[in-house]
């Protein structure tokens, strides 16, 4: 990829494109390329790894949540100030389990981290 291909999809990406439809754009602008959605994808995988350097996996994982919209809550360890729980949902589900408070559903059956211990 040239730069300028390069430099348009960053612009693009920020602009929340599908990666189709840069695609498309990049074959318009750039007549004779040979870009496929796994390149642009591969692409915008590295400027967002670009864009985390320095952040730790906390601040990373922080960060993903406000950017998709989930409600999150931390509990720190006062004397250690570490994050020891984290709540989050998507607001959507917030908001409905809001309106029906009164029962709520974990499903803890899609996978378990190194230690073996599941994702609640």
């Amino acid at each position: 990829m040239s730069d300028e291909e390069v430099d348009m999809v960053a612009r693009l990406h920020t602009d929340v494109l599908k990666t189709g439809k840069i695609v498309s754009l990049l074959r318009k602008q750039f007549p004779g390329t040979c870009i496929i959605d796994k390149d642009v994808h591969n692409l915008i995988e590295k400027l967002k790894k670009e864009n985390r350097v320095g952040d730790t996996p906390m601040q990373v994982f922080e960060n993903f949540l406000n950017e998709n919209d989930f409600v999150y809550y931390t509990r720190e360890n006062s004397s250690t100030n570490r994050v020891e729980d984290v709540f989050f949902c998507h607001d959507t589900s917030f908001r409905m389990w809001c309106a029906f408070p009164y029962l709520l559903l974990i499903d803890t059956t899609y996978n378990t981290n190194m230690y073996k211990w599941p994702f609640v």
